[in-house]
């Protein structure tokens, strides 16, 4: 039961981290073009690459956790079918290096994609 209430938890608070990136990421649209605030936008492009990181941890520490539990009480053969999903949370690696490079351009002096371009939706 510990670890279905963590699971809730992590799956709670990664729908948390998508709004709040959501809106860090329409903050950095806002205010790319004011040569003042456009730290401001990196400094936003950086805190959604840090909210990726930390909800993969999560991800990864939760799965080992459901692994270690499942070899406990479990056979083995039907593991890679109870991790799947673990392992589909922990593909968020074409996001991060979309953000990455949009940050690189950004500082280069491209503007930043839309929000529907780069996942965020409308």
């Amino acid at each position: 039961m510990a670890l279905a209430a963590r699971r809730v938890h992590v799956i709670g608070h990664r729908a948390l981290l998508a709004e709040r990136m959501k809106a860090l990421y329409a903050d950095a649209l806002a205010h790319q073009k004011d040569d003042a605030k456009s730290d401001r936008a990196v400094k936003d492009l950086n805190a959604i690459l840090a909210a990726i990181v930390q909800a993969r941890e999560q991800t990864g520490m939760l799965r080992d956790e459901h692994q270690r539990l499942w070899l406990a009480e479990n056979r083995p053969y039907w593991l890679t079918n109870v991790t799947a999903q673990y392992d589909r949370d922990l593909r968020c690696g074409p996001k991060f290096d979309r953000l990455r490079v949009a940050g690189v351009s950004f500082r280069n002096g491209a503007p930043l994609p839309s929000a529907e371009q780069m996942g965020f939706g409308p």
